[in-house]
């Protein structure tokens, strides 16, 4: 073993001294801006469908209206009853993961944040401890072993140059095996830490993605009919129906001069009608 090379040893031991403080700072951190923006978020998400619910009942409450009409928009009541509905089946899924964001990504998150910083601050403690007490033996072997040489005492066969490499290369190896061990554990404990995050937000977005499907799909089977029901604005047929069940013919006249004054457009349309059902 080359006991000037310890440009790999020092790596290791930064880099392990690195990742506890990046997970005791930096990732806590990050977890606590995102649980607290996850909370407000789940907050104003509760009241947003609390709004949403009485937007759609508002809805419902048309569509009852133009159900129990007996003019020409029964068919548009019906459409807008249905499409209230269909709102609160996508509402009902938005309130299961308005409750997953809280159950799956901000209780799990506290509870992190309540452990972690104190967590990973006593690793890098224990750590940096453990640390001193094995350089310190290496350095005064490395430090003996560099005054023999320097005294021009040494040599390969002499007894104590020997005992002082021999002790050197010890302590050396105990400190090389003891930073790589805890640098694989830092490096551990950052991926779990990270990993475990990432995938409580990919759950949260797997939600968002069922949610958007399911809307998707409830909305594109409806909304060809319901656009159906707009395409045409002449409603004097359906208005001729009902002006024939509650109008005699012979009546006829006085009608069309009262809707003179009104539509001349409609007059000539509504008399078309009225003289082929006579005819």
């Amino acid at each position: 073993m080359d006991l000037q090379d310890t440009n790999k040893g020092e790596k290791a031991h930064n880099i392990t001294t690195t990742v506890y403080k990046d997970l005791q700072l930096n990732f806590t951190q990050g977890l606590k801006a995102i649980w607290s923006s996850g909370k407000a978020l789940h907050k104003s998400l509760e009241v947003t469908s609390q709004k949403a619910k009485a937007h759609y009942d508002a809805i419902t409450i048309l569509g009852q209206a133009a159900s129990q009409s007996e003019g020409t928009v029964i068919g548009i009541g019906h459409a807008l009853m249905q499409m209230a509905e269909i709102y609160k089946e996508i509402q009902n899924q938005v309130d299961e993961n308005i409750a997953a964001l809280k159950k799956d990504l901000c209780n799990p998150f506290e509870f992190i944040l309540l452990d972690n910083g104190e967590k990973m601050e006593e690793r890098l403690r224990k750590y940096t401890k453990e640390h001193v007490k094995l350089v310190s033996p290496y350095k005064k072997a490395a430090s003996n072993l560099h005054k023999h040489r320097k005294k021009g005492k040494g040599g390969i066969q002499n007894p104590k140059e020997m005992q002082y490499y021999r002790e050197a290369t010890e302590c050396k190896q105990r400190l090389d095996r003891f930073r790589l061990k805890h640098l694989k554990d830092a490096l551990f404990e950052e991926k779990t830490c990270y990993l475990y995050a990432f995938e409580r937000l990919i759950t949260i977005a797997k939600n968002h993605a069922l949610q958007a499907k399911k809307t998707h799909e409830s909305l594109d089977l409806k909304l060809a009919d319901w656009e159906s029901l707009t395409q045409s604005k002449d409603l004097s047929k359906d208005a001729m129906k009902i002006i024939e069940s509650i109008i005699d013919v012979s009546c006829f006249t006085w009608f069309i001069n009262l809707l003179f004054f009104y539509d001349k457009t409609k007059l000539f349309k509504i008399s078309h009608i009225v003289l082929k059902v006579k005819v």
